[in-house]
């Protein structure tokens, strides 16, 4: 019988296509280093090929060959871990692990709200949480190394169903005594001004954009920045001004003090927040157990986003 591959291998690839680095590969597989280099060199043994180009350490990158098997490979171990929670589910629901993902514009400030309840809730539920951006969110969904997605909406998600859990506002935010009056602003009066948002690649820029019926990017005065802290910050400096989601302004004790948040007069820009998942999957009775007690986690915890008095001038 022909030598094969073992599924260990091929999670082994899987790990360092997804870490690049063998250190994090092993450590994502909870075995040592030389263990998974081993285990790698055995695979390329049988294929009687490299997977791994190691010309350079720093960058590891896969071969023309391991590009190529990496989709067969998480087909295979997608089947397989299927195999396993049909079996396991015939004795208790989330008897198998569920790994979802999250974007980082909501990530810092709901997981520390929900994270602890939902495990007292449901005790059984072994959840790993991936920060992603909502591109790679949408993509891993799709491949199967994420069960479901938590992000905010309206997002091309590529057929992925979605679940809509809740919508918040923005607000703008700015430098003391930067704005000129008090009160809600129109979004109007934001045209004249210096806006700053996040780089591509992050959907609130977007969003922000899409809401506030803003011209073209190139037609604005702006800055782009990889976090929102680096927008807080500068912002406060009074650099300019951005928009921040009700959820960032709402008691976050990274705010600098003084801050001055807006509300908009209505129609007021907001964001929709929820879930995205297959249409179809094995593991969909344990994703609406896990759904139903986050969204009730969420809308107790964040869904009255009011600002606090006293870090919004009135």
């Amino acid at each position: 019988m022909e030598n094969l591959p073992t599924t260990r291998q091929l999670q082994y690839l899987l790990a360092l296509a997804e870490h690049r680095s063998f250190h994090a590969a092993a450590s994502a597989c909870h075995v040592t280093q030389s263990t998974l280099s081993g285990g790698i060199k055995d695979m390329e043994d049988i294929l009687q090929s490299p997977v791994i180009d190691r010309t350079n350490r720093r960058n590891l990158r896969l071969t023309p060959l391991g590009e190529e098997i990496l989709g067969a490979a998480r087909k295979m171990i997608t089947r397989l871990e299927d195999i396993a929670y049909r079996a396991r589910r015939a004795g208790a629901p989330l008897s198998w692990p569920l790994r979802m993902g999250i974007i980082p514009t909501i990530a810092p400030y709901v997981l520390p709200k929900i994270l602890k309840p939902l495990q007292e809730k449901l005790p059984s539920l072994e959840l790993y949480v991936h920060e992603l951006r909502s591109h790679q969110l949408v993509e891993k969904v799709h491949d199967g190394s994420l069960d479901f997605g938590l992000m905010a909406f309206p997002y091309d998600t590529k057929g992925l169903a979605e679940h809509v859990v809740m919508e918040e506002e923005f607000y703008c935010a700015a430098a003391p005594g930067y704005l000129r009056g008090e009160g809600d602003l129109n979004l109007k009066d934001l045209r004249a001004e210096k806006l700053l948002l996040l780089e591509d690649g992050h959907c609130m820029r977007d969003h922000a954009l899409d809401a506030c019926r803003l011209e073209p990017v190139k037609e604005l005065k702006t800055l782009s920045a990889a976090s929102l802290s680096t927008l807080i910050q500068l912002v406060h400096t009074g650099y300019g001004i951005t928009l921040l989601p009700a959820m960032v302004a709402n008691d976050n004790p990274m705010l600098p003090e003084g801050l001055d948040l807006r509300r908009f007069s209505a129609p007021a820009p907001t964001r929709k927040i929820g879930f995205a998942r297959k249409k179809k999957g094995l593991r969909e009775a344990d994703i609406f157990l896990v759904f139903e007690e986050l969204e009730f986690l969420m809308k107790i915890n964040t869904l009255d986003l009011q600002i606090k008095k006293t870090i919004m001038k009135k």
